[in-house]
């Protein structure tokens, strides 16, 4: 079932856990993960993103996986390596 509420389509999400869930699958669409994972692989990144992810925290410094702080500073850091232009590429 898709909901259209003023102009926005909603589409069904159903949690299975805190890590997991379904969601129905929208048509002729590209998942942003999947857009910047080839990213990297076009930058010969042999990691997966967790790994560059994880190695990136350790090398910042943090060795507390929860550490907030430390998982907030990595995303803005990685953030700043993307181009803002990935998604019209």
């Amino acid at each position: 079932m898709i909901l259209i509420v003023a102009g926005v389509v909603i589409h069904l999400c159903f949690l299975l856990g805190e890590r997991g869930g379904l969601i129905q699958i929208v048509p002729n669409a590209v998942p942003l993960f999947g857009m910047y994972k080839k990213h990297l692989q076009r930058h010969n990144a042999a990691e997966r993103p967790s790994e560059i992810y994880w190695r990136r925290l350790e090398s910042m410094g943090y060795t507390d996986r929860s550490d907030l702080e430390g998982l907030k500073e990595v995303y803005n850091s990685l953030k700043d390596e993307t181009p803002p232009d990935l998604i019209s590429r």
